[in-house]
């Protein structure tokens, strides 16, 4: 009887003690899922945020565009009337436009000082199509910044660039780009005026048949490079 008794409590003991086991396993493994559960809907959130936040730019670019069209077309519209002061039509030609944008680009490499690491290579990278590039390889082939060789190629997120220009097809791409480049020394040029009020630092303008540029100085300063007060005066003439 008392062999009996003795095995009946050391059988209650062994599953207490695999019972605690169990509920200890139970309780790390719930445990474990509920902060990977909760990691993946803080990351969620922030992913849905950052998706509003690039929404919120595309749809301001989207009405920058649509303005700028508009008022390119009430210049066409007013063209005969000789009182009107308003921005000349675009006479120049593409090759002409993009031969002088790329020669433009070519010497802000001049009147902007990049402080950060020097790279084996000063890289352009150009966000869409363009005729920019042709100019653009044809002016800086063999030519050196810094000491180091120019180079022009397609803009590739993730990779390092010294300057990045923004072409009209790329446009619609700019959020994602300025999000990219954040916390980098990258000078962001754009095609056109549209993208001055969120965030280009130089932007090209043609009215008649003159090229045009604006510098945003603070923004550039701002992001770590130095500019030339003497590229800002040019951009005001």
């Amino acid at each position: 009887m008392r062999y009996i008794l003795f095995i009946l409590v050391f059988a209650m003991l062994f599953c207490s003690c695999v019972s605690k086991k169990k509920f200890d396993s139970v309780k790390y493994n719930y445990t474990k899922v509920s902060e990977e559960k909760y990691s993946l809907e803080e990351m969620l959130g922030k992913l849905a945020m950052e998706n509003d936040s690039l929404k919120k730019e595309n749809i301001l670019i989207d009405s920058l565009y649509r303005n700028e069209r508009e008022k390119n077309l009430l210049a066409t519209n007013k063209k005969e009337n000789k009182d009107y002061k308003g921005k000349k039509k675009n006479t120049l030609t593409k090759a002409q436009e993009y031969d002088k944008k790329a020669l433009f680009m070519y010497n802000f490499t001049s009147y902007i000082s990049w402080t950060a690491k020097k790279t084996p290579k000063f890289t352009i990278g150009i966000v869409g199509d363009s005729p920019i590039t042709f100019y653009l390889t044809a002016y800086t082939k063999g030519k050196t910044q810094g000491g180091v060789p120019i180079v022009v190629e397609p803009y590739k997120a993730g990779f390092s660039y010294q300057i990045v220009f923004i072409s009209a097809l790329g446009m619609k791409d700019f959020s994602k780009v300025k999000k990219d480049l954040e916390g980098k020394q990258t000078l962001l040029v754009s095609d056109n005026v549209i993208l001055d009020k969120i965030g280009s630092h130089i932007s090209f303008d043609v009215e008649g048949d003159k090229v045009n540029f604006n510098v945003n100085k603070p923004l550039i300063e701002g992001a770590g490079m130095k500019v030339s007060s003497k590229l800002v005066t040019f951009s005001q003439n």
